[in-house]
């Protein structure tokens, strides 16, 4: 199997910024390395999508959220509700940033992605009850927030 060339380039350019952590590096640590990558290699998001960031008014907590709208794709959007990766430990809004607008204008889908809480300072199952919780609230409110009510993934 090959691998790319220009991830082989990515990621050579990341190896020379960043140290590479050692295994039992502690998560805190290994989160900080992973957004100053984010920031560092951040690339401009795409053109035709609106970004805003949403507060999730949940139970006993605010949830964060980004919502991206492609902005030549017809009306109501159907929503795709994105949960970044990083094993409930890393990863947020901004590491994903760029993604998640090239999700929403070439899916041409409403994508809101969820800043969940994270271990370890909040350990299993609160991720995944934000997850949830998010999912359920923004059911609830899609009609009112302009989504279309009868495709959500």
């Amino acid at each position: 199997m090959t691998i790319d060339v220009d991830l082989l380039a990515y990621y050579a350019k990341v190896a020379k910024v960043f140290p590479e952590l050692p295994a039992d590096a502690d998560p805190l640590a290994i989160r900080r390395q992973f957004q100053n990558v984010a920031r560092e290699f951040a690339a401009p998001r795409p053109a035709g999508v609106d970004v805003e960031d949403l507060v999730l008014p949940l139970d006993g907590r605010a949830l964060r959220t980004r919502v991206y709208r492609p902005v030549e794709a017809k009306k109501p959007l159907p929503l795709v509700v994105y949960l970044h990766g990083g094993g409930w430990v890393v990863g947020d809004l901004d590491t994903h940033d760029l993604m998640v607008a090239r999700l929403a204008v070439d899916s041409h889908c409403a994508v809101v992605s969820v800043d969940y809480r994270m271990a370890p300072e909040h350990p299993f199952p609160a991720p995944v009850d934000d997850a949830l919780d998010a999912l359920l609230w923004l059911a609830e409110h899609r009609s009112r927030l302009g989504f279309a009510t009868n495709r959500l993934g």
